[in-house]
C-alpha cells in the first residue's frame, strides 16, 4: 500500500513538472553577480571581542562601478538583532554611497550575521551582494595577557596598568 501511494505521488509530481515546462512558463532568472556592478570596502567585517548586549555598528562604503544607474531596492538581514540604515538611490555610475549596520550585541560566544543588498539596474534585473560581519560576544571581556607597554608614555602606561588592575578585581569578585 505504501509503495502505491509513493508511486502515485512521484507520478503526480512528474506530470505537474512536465505540464509547467510545456506551458512555456519561464523559470525565475538567477540574480546577477554584484562584483561586476558594485565595489564594497568592507564586505566581511570583524568586530572582534564585544561585550554582551553592548550595541556596535560600522559603515560600509559602496561604489557603483557599472556603466548603468543602479537602485538599492532592499536590504535584508539574517536576524532582528541587526538594523541597517540605507537610502534607496538611484546611484549613477561612479557614485559612492554607504550603508550603516548596527548590531545590538546580543551574542554570547562566536557569531556571524549577514545582510543581503538587492539592487536593480535599468532593465530591472536583480543584482545581489551579500555582506557578512562576525565577532565574539562575552559576558565579561577576557583580561589581556600582554604586559607590553612599548611605545607608551608614562601617562598611558598608568592608565593601562590601572585598567588591568580593575579588570583583575572584577574577575576575582566572580
Amino acid at each position: 500500500m505504501k509503495k502505491g501511494i509513493v508511486g502515485a505521488l512521484l507520478l503526480l509530481g512528474w506530470a505537474a513538472g512536465r505540464a509547467v515546462a510545456q506551458n512555456g512558463v519561464p523559470a525565475a532568472t538567477p540574480p546577477k553577480d554584484a562584483s561586476r556592478y558594485v565595489e564594497v570596502d568592507d564586505a566581511d567585517h570583524d568586530f572582534g571581542n564585544i561585550l554582551f548586549k553592548k550595541p556596535v555598528d560600522y559603515t560600509v562604503h559602496i561604489q557603483n562601478i557599472s556603466t548603468d544607474t543602479l537602485t538599492l531596492s532592499n536590504v535584508t538581514v539574517s536576524c532582528g538583532c541587526t538594523i541597517p540604515e540605507w537610502k534607496r538611490g538611484p546611484y549613477a555610475p561612479r557614485d559612492t554611497f554607504s550603508v550603516k549596520i548596527a548590531f545590538n550585541g546580543y551574542a554570547d560566544g562566536k557569531f556571524v550575521r549577514t545582510l543581503t543588498l538587492l539592487f536593480n539596474d535599468k532593465s530591472h534585473e536583480n543584482i545581489v551582494k551579500v555582506l557578512c560581519f562576525r565577532g565574539v560576544g562575552y559576558q565579561k571581556l577576557p583580561v589581556a595577557q600582554d604586559n607590553s607597554m612599548d611605545g607608551m608614555d608614562d601617562d598611558d602606561a598608568d592608565t593601562v596598568a590601572m585598567s588591568k588592575t580593575e579588570q583583575q578585581r572584577m574577575v576575582k569578585k566572580t
